[in-house]
């Protein structure tokens, strides 16, 4: 009995500590996500009123911040971004850090322009490739690779901003991953310390129980006397006086105690 006792024990507080666990977890993480998303989208929100005040070539093409690139023209490579910052941004150390791709699609999702000026990681034919993609979509915003995107429709045409995320991404792996291990190293440490400290914890209630054995055995040992006296004087009695209905009913009284004795004995023996 004992033991079954100390395995629940153990399971209801690995149980709980888990639910505890899993929900700080949860919410350390979902709690990071909204906070770096939201930072994501304000500076997306930058991007796209830094980008309406620029002047747009007259006949816009597929370009990679050179005007008068058309669809013609021999698509370059990935090239580095300029040395300067991006000027939009309200704090000035952040504008090193922010590069984006802007792709600018007709009504028929047909890529008319992109702006490569901040962005290294993607060449022209890339970024038509992930607005076409992204245009395709039902969402207005989301992931998509290392970028962070929002589409944003102007009348009949749609911009579409692409900020790239991959250190924030990857701070996000990280964070989950680093949670993950460390509740799953927080699970092990409980189970042992559980374990451990589970005897203590029962051993109260183990000298309750051993208590109430040894007062069970000393009532029944020393009720077990007088009843076998009883039965006995019974015995020569009944040889006396024979169908005593007052006899009878101290027979059977003695019997039910006897068998009240014997369970108790047979229950706490267990």
């Amino acid at each position: 009995m004992l033991k079954r006792m100390r395995c629940r024990m153990i399971i209801a507080a690995m149980a709980a500590f888990l639910a505890v666990i899993l929900m700080v977890a949860f919410l350390v993480n979902l709690i990071n996500y909204r906070a770096v998303t939201k930072r994501l989208d304000e500076t997306i929100m930058t991007i796209y009123e830094f980008e309406e005040k620029k002047p747009q070539p007259p006949n816009p093409g597929m370009n990679n911040g050179q005007p008068g690139g058309g669809d013609n023209q021999a698509v370059p490579g990935p090239q580095a971004p300029p040395d300067g910052p991006f000027r939009g941004s309200p704090d000035a150390e952040a504008g090193y850090m922010t590069r984006f791709f802007v792709a600018r699609l007709d009504e028929d999702g047909n890529v008319m322009s992109t702006s490569l000026d901040f962005v290294a990681s993607v060449d022209a034919s890339g970024a038509k490739q992930l607005a076409e993609q992204v245009n395709l979509g039902k969402k207005d915003r989301g992931y998509i690779k290392e970028f962070r995107f929002r589409k944003v429709r102007l009348g009949n045409s749609t911009m579409i901003v692409f900020l790239n995320s991959m250190r924030e991404l990857q701070f996000m792996r990280t964070l989950r991953s680093l949670t993950i291990v460390v509740s799953v190293e927080s699970l092990l440490l409980v189970f042992i310390l559980v374990v451990l400290f589970s005897n203590r914890a029962i051993r109260p209630i183990a000298n309750n129980i051993r208590r109430q054995k040894q007062f069970i055995t000393d009532a029944s040992h020393e009720l077990k006397t007088p009843l076998t006296s009883i039965s006995t004087s019974l015995d020569v009695l009944s040889m006396e006086r024979e169908d005593d209905e007052w006899l009878d009913n101290i027979r059977k009284q003695t019997g039910r105690m006897s068998k009240l004795i014997s369970r108790s004995e047979e229950r706490f023996s267990r």
